[in-house]
């Protein structure tokens, strides 16, 4: 502790930085940026003075700071020293990391659906899961698109147009890029010429001319692993057990990319969820 003034205590630049655990470049630069001004600069040395008024700043400053406010807020707050200010403050520093959260959950829903396709994945690579199911579709709401199809899965997954459309109209999605085609036969016969491209949703934004509301439905559903050329043959799996368990097929069809070129560009890695609207014959 340095006096400079015979009634007033002053600290080095170095005593208050390590009185409050923080470097002396933090505090030089407190005062180049108008946060913290020392009380005195010593002409001939140039150091710096800080009482003890200024000292105890610093502990309110760090605090700012780990509740998330800017320095330039900071300094808002310190300048204004009013209660109101300080209320002000906080309520749009409240609902800014509201916001921030809403963000990061979305962005952890993401992470999360794609780590779940690739175990999903596995799972049916390594247990060799190759045979007709029956499953019910829970409701879902989805983020959509109409367009045309070539029978190019490259570019109808990592589908350009549909990420640009989804952009355009602040649509978050999440999972996995599933194509809907109204006609299972023409699907088959590659003479669909027209596809629904769907996400789901997960941004928490309104847009309701971009969902789809979809409800519960009995479909089949089988893996079809490795190259989407020879996806007619899981088709016509289902089409064999459809025949046999005395069900009722399509007309829809939906394909849902587990792994696809988002994640892989070898083939044999790819696996695709088919599934198809069944319901049961009457005697």
């Amino acid at each position: 502790m340095t006096d400079i003034h015979q009634n007033k205590k002053l600290y080095t630049i170095g005593e208050a930085a390590k009185m409050c655990n923080i470097s002396r470049k933090t505090l030089r630069y407190y005062d180049k940026i108008g946060l913290l001004h020392p009380d005195e600069v010593s002409e001939q040395t140039g150091y710096r003075y800080y009482s003890l008024e200024n000292v105890l700043k610093l502990p309110i400053i760090k605090y700012y700071k780990q509740m998330g406010f800017k320095l330039d807020e900071i300094y808002e707050g310190l300048s204004r020293n009013s209660t109101y200010i300080h209320e002000h403050s906080f309520i749009n520093k409240m609902t800014e990391l509201q916001e921030q959260i809403e963000r990061l959950n979305e962005q952890l829903t993401a992470v999360s659906d794609w780590y779940d396709l690739i175990q999903e994945a596995r799972f049916v690579l390594t247990a060799d899961v190759n045979e007709v199911s029956i499953k019910y579709l829970p409701p879902e709401v989805y983020c959509f698109m109409e367009q045309d199809f070539s029978y190019d899965y490259s570019s109808s997954t990592i589908n350009i147009p549909w990420v640009n459309f989804l952009e355009d109209n602040h649509c978050e999605i999440t999972g996995p890029v599933i194509l809907e085609f109204d006609s299972m036969t023409e699907r088959i016969n590659e003479t669909a010429n027209t596809v629904k491209i769907m996400q789901k949703k997960v941004s928490s934004e309104n847009n309701s001319v971009l969902e789809m509301h979809t409800s519960r439905e009995l479909v089949a559903t089988l893996y079809h692993r490795g190259d989407h050329k020879n996806i007619k043959q899981s088709y016509q799996k289902i089409l064999d057990w459809a025949k046999k368990n005395n069900y009722h097929c399509g007309p829809r069809c939906i394909e849902r990319f587990v792994i696809d070129y988002w994640t892989t560009t070898n083939p044999d890695e790819f696996v695709t969820e088919i599934m198809v609207p069944v319901e049961r014959k009457r005697k």
